[in-house]
């Protein structure tokens, strides 16, 4: 009997099997590739390029370096993970550990000599391969490559990484960075040529940073077509004023441009600046972007008095002493320590291209009768000591001298050098009484005062009404005294 057969075998029959879905069978069958996957010995895993890297989450990737070996150190982060899984074997050690690169431990406050490579790798985080061309581009010597980079080479690195997207084609955009990249001296002065607003051009801004140098400071801005430099202050309409009597007079000076702010070119300037530093520049340059009114001044590409290394030509020597002129009658005394008890700021002169150029040329009206006189009495001086001829002997001149020999590097100034730079004074001079005239001066202070009308900013009338036309006229005639007296 059936069941006596069943008894005899030894107990019940076993149940029946349930049919499995066949989706159930496919995702244990994945689960199970999954765990041998995990299993693997890293000699078995297959290599992992860096793009098939960054797409894993950061639980899968260190699931791999567990796999393979590889300890983690507490709080290393995922571009480190990747790193190490994308590694050559080159560049690993016995354990399966990456070979740190010298820069890593490297900080950049210690190595000033690598500080624009090693912000480039630890902040911006630029790939290897891209430094590492950029060094050997810019010259850098084995030596400096290998401090950074390790004497291992990478170019086995690069020959493996040709035919990938790895390696991008240009530099990427720096941000705060950026900014500290940037050095004005590295690319042509934009053409300050109209009065016309140009929005479009500030739109296109690439970086701006704050100059090192001055009180006030100014702002170098790097547009499409070069560098511009902003300014603002008290004295913007003086300085304006100077230029204007300086272009007159056939003096080298950068032209400047007032911007307003009810125009459109006064917020395209204001978003492009503040949107393209970092928060502790844009702190920087508050001071000079909240004025009402910029000067949008041309780039002068060049090197200041202080840092030329010897004496230029006549043609140039004989300019500083036209500036020197233009100084007195303006009664601008923070250039050079001619006849004022001052250090001065010899930086307000610069050397381009053969010629010299004058910067910040503000024009100082005193506002009491007593500091109009003194003036006067020194510029009455400094005349008749001239037309005595001993001007090697003269306060004024020794001076000057002194300052060349304490303030720049170009050291002593010879005797032949001084006739030179007061014959360019003299010939100045001769302009001044002919070409400033009082009606002159008046219509370049009613030039500059129809910039902004009264009604739209009271500070900048202001600044024009400061300006006296008589008191400059009469150092005009001081000169006309001593050097016109027989013509």
């Amino acid at each position: 009997m059936p069941a006596n057969e069943d008894k005899a075998e030894g107990g019940p029959p076993p149940p029946p099997k349930l049919a499995v879905p066949s989706s159930s069978v496919e995702k244990q069958q994945a689960q199970q590739q999954q765990q041998a996957q995990q299993k693997r010995t890293p000699d078995t895993m297959p290599d992992l390029t860096k793009p098939q890297a960054e797409k894993l989450p950061y639980k899968r990737l260190k699931e791999l370096c567990s796999a393979r070996g590889i300890t983690l150190p507490l709080g290393t982060s995922r571009d480190e993970i990747i790193d190490l899984l994308t590694l050559n074997p080159s560049n690993a050690n016995g354990n399966g550990q990456k070979k740190e690169r010298p820069w890593k431990a490297m900080r950049i406050s210690q190595h000033p000599q690598y500080r624009r490579y090693l912000k480039l790798l630890k902040i911006v985080r630029l790939d290897e391969i891209k430094v590492y061309d950029m060094m050997v581009r810019d010259g850098c010597a084995t030596n400096d490559v290998n401090a950074i980079f390790g004497t291992t080479s990478i170019n086995d690195e690069k020959k493996q990484q040709t035919d990938s997207k790895l390696i991008p084609d240009t530099l990427p955009r720096m941000g705060r960075n950026k900014t500290e990249e940037f050095h004005p001296s590295s690319h042509p002065a934009h053409p300050i040529d109209s009065k016309q607003p140009n929005v479009s051009e500030w739109n296109k801004m690439e970086v701006a940073k704050k100059s090192e140098s001055g009180s006030s400071g100014v702002i170098f801005c790097l547009l499409p077509k070069g560098v511009v430099v902003l300014k603002s202050g008290n004295s913007l309409g003086e300085e304006m004023f100077g230029g204007m009597v300086a272009e007159l007079l056939g003096l080298n000076v950068p032209k400047i441009r007032l911007v307003s702010h009810r125009t459109g070119e006064y917020a395209a300037v204001q978003n492009s600046v503040r949107g393209k530093v970092s928060i502790a520049t844009r702190v920087a340059i508050s001071r000079i972007l909240q004025r009402q009114n910029l000067g949008v001044m041309e780039f002068v590409k060049g090197k200041s008095l202080v840092t030329m290394e010897e004496y230029p030509k006549k043609d140039a020597l004989k300019q500083i002493g036209g500036i020197l002129a233009l100084d007195v009658v303006l009664n601008n005394f923070d250039r050079l320590p001619f006849i004022w008890h001052n250090s001065g700021n010899v930086d307000n002169i610069f050397y381009s291209d053969g010629n010299m150029f004058a910067l910040d040329n503000r024009v100082v009206c005193p506002t009491s009768q007593t500091a109009r006189d003194h003036h006067l009495q020194k510029v009455e001086l400094l005349c008749k000591n001239f037309k005595k001829g001993t001007i090697t002997e003269t306060k004024e001149w020794v001076r000057l001298q002194e300052c060349f020999s304490t303030r720049t590097y170009m050291g002593h100034l010879r005797k032949e050098r001084l006739q030179e730079i007061a014959q360019g004074f003299e010939e100045t001079v001769d302009k001044i009484v002919e070409k400033l005239t009082l009606e002159k001066l008046d219509s370049i202070l009613y030039e500059l005062e129809r910039e902004i009308p009264e009604v739209e900013s009271e500070f900048w009338s202001a600044q024009i009404r400061g300006i006296d036309s008589q008191f400059i006229f009469s150092i005009v005639q001081m000169f006309k005294k001593y050097f016109h007296a027989g013509k």
